[in-house]
């Protein structure tokens, strides 16, 4: 039989939504706060990141006690590929919006170029990564195997930030 609408929005996990959602605002504001004067002493960022830390907490709680009706069920956090897959997503994507961050300060700062010339520089580091996981999916694909793009892409990932290191005001732009 087919279920209505309202019997579908019924099995949301509205609380688990607005539990995470408020623990993501929270580390969002502590951290933009912090790029607007305010040290990592004061009180609102510390009331601000022990609060995410808090609902955080509350949310894996009702995580569990929702069991298969909650937001990320356990039994899929319980898998070891889902469990390394997100561990792994999460830190290349850390370093991804490091890189995004980092890269047009530098061009800004050190190079001294506009924020639109510093937008045209990050192309080619966006069609890199655009290719890469274009190639990464259609090897995945064909061979069925996952760990191989993921070690040798956080390997190649990797050398490429500690290359970065080696950027100094007078870095060319082939070098860079």
């Amino acid at each position: 039989t087919e279920r209505t609408f309202l019997d579908r929005f019924k099995d949301l996990d509205i609380v688990g939504n607005i539990l995470i959602l408020g623990a993501f605002v929270m580390l969002f504001l502590a951290l933009e706060h912090t790029t607007r004067g305010f040290s990592w002493n004061h009180p609102l960022i510390i009331w601000l990141l022990v609060g995410c830390g808090i609902t955080a907490i509350i949310f894996m709680v009702w995580q569990w006690a929702k069991g298969e009706a909650a937001l990320i069920p356990p039994r899929i956090i319980k898998q070891r590929t889902v469990a390394a897959s997100c561990c792994l997503a999460f830190l290349i994507y850390a370093v991804f919006i490091n890189m995004t961050f980092f890269l047009p300060i530098w061009f800004q700062a050190i190079k001294n170029d506009t924020a639109m010339r510093s937008g045209v520089h990050m192309v080619p580091f966006f069609v890199t990564q655009a290719v890469f996981s274009l190639i990464a999916g259609a090897v995945v694909s064909k061979v069925g195997y996952p760990t191989p793009p993921a070690v040798i892409g956080s390997a190649i990932g990797t050398v490429g930030l500690g290359v970065l290191t080696l950027l100094r005001p007078n870095t060319t732009t082939a070098q860079w």
